[in-house]
Formats: structure tokens, C-alpha cells, sequence
């Protein structure tokens, strides 16, 4: 008798068993599916995408020169966070890196996503939306340009002020003109000249340069009496004001001019590469594009010619391709100088 009751138990225990065993599979294989949704939605998000068009219109592909959303509208832009703001009937709309629609095509004009904001017009009026669509800051401004730390500066009557995702005013709209901001720092211009303001309104910097432009690694390009320098965020003068022309730092180099050729220095000031150039970009994905004898090219950091000077114009590169204007077409090509895409 005690035999034939374990023997029952033994089989209870492995019925039950046999019954958990069930939902623990069909969970382990719904969280599978769920797992590989989301590698597929991230795999989309991650791609760079980038615009093109044709005589159909315009679309996106990807590095590869392989068309990922076809060719429907009037115009396009870059991707940014995610969405690209589109053209269709006139009007502008957002679609994400799958090609749907997020945000119906409606406004005059539509800005890249900053910061989960977007600066878009209506009836010449401007105001900022977020990603769902929602208005954020009502269409009562005359120019408005989204800056970092929840900041937008805006325009009203010929002047600048700044204001927060409330639209409660930051900084008095009393400036005639507000860059980039950069490192909590943002370039004003007051009375002719241009200071540095934090983005809370308080005065960092003294109006002093005839230009400014935004901080970035701790340094901003300033242009003081027609000759180019740059400063750190206490104002100090780093880099001497000697260069006729300059453009802001990237990846640790920066493009200067002296006696109409263009070289680079590095962030002590120590020129690094010759000028040679006609003219010259910042350094983009490891190249910067070059104009020697009226054709631009790419050089690499060390300054060597990687894609010989044949094109018309340039756009720089971002990730692996870069956009080239040749014989009035517009291509692709990658850093090998294979054109991946023609239109």
C-alpha cells in the first residue's frame, strides 16, 4: 500500500511539474519574440540614413547606397533623434527611419529634432512641437532656434531673447542677435558687439568681438579687430588673435588662415598641418574636405590627400559616405572614393 501511494505521489508531483512547465516555455518564448522585435526596432533607429533625390522626388538610403525609404517627396532632411522632417503638397511632416508618417505633413516649415524639439512655422510664424506632435511653444514668434539645456532662443520686434519649454521668458528679448549655445555658454551681440551670457541670462563674458560663435572642448572661435583667436569660458585669450579667417575645433584640430592658404593647428596652437589649401572644413568622421586649384577633396588628420580634389562641391562626411557634386550630378561616395549612390 505505501508503494502504491508513493508511486501516485511521484506521478501528482511530475503532472504538476509537466503543468508549470507549460507557461514557462510559452513565456520564455513570447519574451524571445519580444527580444528580437526590439533588435530589429533598434537595428532600424541605429542605421544612418541619408537623403536623396531624383526626377521621381526624394527618399533616403542607407551607406551601402541601397534605398530605404523610396522616393515620394518634394524635399527632404537629415534624420535627427530618430525623425526627418519631409515635404509633401507643399507643406512640411515627419516620418521615422521606417518611413511612417509620425507627424502629418502641415506646417510651412519644419526644423531637425533637438532635444526631443522641433521649431517648425506656420503662417510666418514660429513655435516648437515635441516628437508626438504636441505644440510646445505656441506660433507667436518671428525666428526661433532650439539650444541646449531645455533652452530656445526666440525673436519678437527685430530682437532676441531666450525662453524655456514653458515659454516663460529666461533672458529679455533686448539682444539684436543670439548664436549657438555651448557648455551652458551662448554668444549675444548687444551695442555692436558680442559677449558670452549663461543660459540662466547672467553676463560671463564682456561684449567685446566683432563675431562669436558656441564653446566646444572648452574653447569658442572669436573674432576680435578683422583677426580670428580663441578663448575659454573665464574669456582668456588661448589661441592669439593672428589668423585671417578660422573655423571652430573638431575632432582636436581646427582649420586657420594665413596669407589666403588655409592649415591646421591643434588646441596648444602648434600648426599641424601646413597651409596649403585653398579652403578648408572642419574634420568630420576622420576627413575634412579641402579646395585645392578650384576642386575639393578629403584629407586625413595627418594631412594627406585620401580622395584627390575633382569635385565641384562637397558635403562632409558623415559616417561612411559623403555627399559630392560633380558635373552638376549629385552623388555618394565613401572614403575608398566609390560612388555608392548617383542620381
Amino acid at each position: 500500500m505505501e508503494k502504491v501511494m508513493k508511486l501516485k505521489a511521484t506521478f501528482i508531483i511530475m503532472i504538476i511539474l509537466a503543468s508549470c512547465a507549460k507557461p514557462i516555455r510559452k513565456k520564455s518564448v513570447k519574451i524571445s519574440v519580444i527580444q528580437k522585435e526590439t533588435k530589429k526596432i533598434l537595428a532600424v533607429q541605429q542605421k544612418r540614413l541619408y537623403p536623396i533625390c531624383n526626377l521621381e522626388g526624394c527618399g533616403f538610403i542607407d551607406e551601402s547606397g541601397n534605398i530605404q525609404i523610396k522616393n515620394q517627396y518634394q524635399e527632404t532632411k537629415n534624420f535627427s533623434n530618430g525623425f526627418a522632417a519631409v515635404m509633401k503638397d507643399g507643406l512640411w511632416g515627419y516620418i521615422n527611419q521606417r518611413g511612417i508618417k509620425v507627424i502629418h505633413t502641415q506646417y510651412d516649415w519644419a526644423g531637425n529634432f533637438i532635444h526631443n524639439l522641433a521649431a517648425v512655422s506656420k503662417n510666418s510664424k514660429w513655435g516648437c512641437i515635441n516628437s508626438s506632435g504636441k505644440i510646445v511653444i505656441p506660433f507667436e514668434y518671428e525666428s526661433l532656434k532650439i539650444l541646449e539645456r531645455d533652452r530656445i532662443s526666440v525673436s519678437k520686434d527685430g530682437k532676441w531673447g531666450i525662453i524655456d519649454q514653458k515659454n516663460k521668458i529666461v533672458i529679455s528679448i533686448v539682444y539684436d542677435q543670439i548664436g549657438n549655445s555651448g557648455q551652458n555658454l551662448v554668444p549675444v551681440k548687444k551695442d555692436g558687439f558680442f559677449g558670452y551670457l549663461t543660459l540662466n541670462g547672467n553676463l560671463k563674458i564682456k561684449h567685446q568681438f566683432d563675431q562669436a560663435f558656441h564653446f566646444k572642448d572648452g574653447l569658442a572661435l572669436v573674432v576680435l579687430k578683422g583677426k580670428y583667436g580663441f578663448i575659454n569660458q573665464r574669456g582668456q585669450f588661448i589661441l592669439p588673435f593672428k589668423y585671417d579667417w578660422a573655423a571652430s575645433f573638431s575632432n582636436g584640430l581646427a582649420p586657420i588662415m594665413k596669407e589666403a592658404k588655409v592649415g591646421f593647428i591643434n588646441k596648444k596652437g602648434k600648426l599641424v598641418i601646413k597651409p596649403q589649401f585653398d579652403h578648408a572644413r572642419p574634420f568630420y568622421s576622420g576627413l575634412a574636405a579641402v579646395k585645392i586649384n578650384g576642386k575639393y577633396g578629403f584629407i586625413n588628420r595627418q594631412g594627406k590627400v585620401v580622395i584627390r580634389p575633382q569635385f565641384d562641391s562637397v558635403q562632409n562626411f558623415k559616417g561612411k559616405i559623403a555627399g559630392i557634386l560633380m558635373n552638376g550630378k549629385f552623388s555618394y561616395i565613401n572614403k575608398n572614393d566609390q560612388i555608392v549612390w548617383k542620381e
